[in-house]
């Protein structure tokens, strides 16, 4: 009785954990539809979005003028490029005319290019005209300041202690710059990839478990029921 009570909720326990993976993935893919509409948006100008909250903002496609300041620029180290050559990133402020300030991920550049300034990759002077899409950072733990100009993820906190002032919660991912670099980098990075997840193979996976699972216990149960039925008619055949 213990035996089959455990697998009963063994069973119900996978396949809650299958139907949950479902819902994760229908979660999934409703939150892709809502990141492709809003990419697909045209942009509107960064200082319209000042002020307001990361859900309000983040993959929203938008327009800056301003200016670089190439002090305020930290390595984001070990990001391969299209073709997986491993490479790192440029994270480099930019304030805008209205005083508006952010991080841009310029693009990829050489491993070799991990010491900060990075000359061969230097914005152009000036005032800039840019173009891309805010996406969310990808980590919020609070952690200190940038070690060596480095960092292994776009966190806003960190970045906002190394710049020394408030930026806003999302970064801008460059697609276009104005004027353009003058020379091959960095390479502008492409968005990030809308996927699934692996949420259905995990929802199989949970309820091929609880086959395999119900249908061992039951031969097992079936065998078991065959050897009592044997015993049985041994102990009869001996009486006899």
């Amino acid at each position: 009785m213990i035996v089959t009570i455990a697998v009963v909720l063994i069973a119900v326990l996978f396949v809650n954990l299958g139907f949950w993976q479902i819902r994760r993935l229908h979660w999934r893919r409703g939150n892709n539809a809502i990141i492709a509409a809003q990419e697909q948006l045209p942009p509107v100008g960064v200082d319209s979005l000042a002020g307001q909250p990361l859900d309000a903002i983040q993959y929203r496609r938008v327009t800056a003028e301003g200016a670089y300041d190439l002090g305020k620029e930290t390595i984001l180290f070990g990001r391969p490029d299209a073709s997986g050559l491993q490479g790192n990133h440029l994270l480099t402020a930019l304030t805008t005319s209205r005083g508006t300030s952010m991080i841009v991920d310029r693009g990829w550049v050489p491993l070799s290019w991990a010491r900060l300034p990075v000359a061969e990759a230097a914005p152009p002077d000036g005032t800039v005209t840019v173009t891309g899409v805010l996406l969310p950072p990808e980590s919020d733990v609070s952690v200190g300041p940038p070690s060596q100009g480095q960092v292994k993820d776009v966190n806003i906190g960190q970045l906002r202690a190394s710049v020394g002032h408030e930026l806003m919660p999302a970064y801008l991912l460059l697609q276009q710059q104005d004027p353009p670099q003058t020379g091959d980098f960095p390479k502008t990075a492409e968005l990030p990839t809308l996927t699934e997840g692996p949420h259905l193979s995990y929802a199989i996976q949970w309820f091929l478990f609880t086959l395999i699972g119900l249908a061992g216990y039951a031969g097992l149960v079936r065998k078991e029921a065959k050897e009592r039925a044997s015993v049985g008619n041994s102990g009869a055949q001996t009486d006899t």
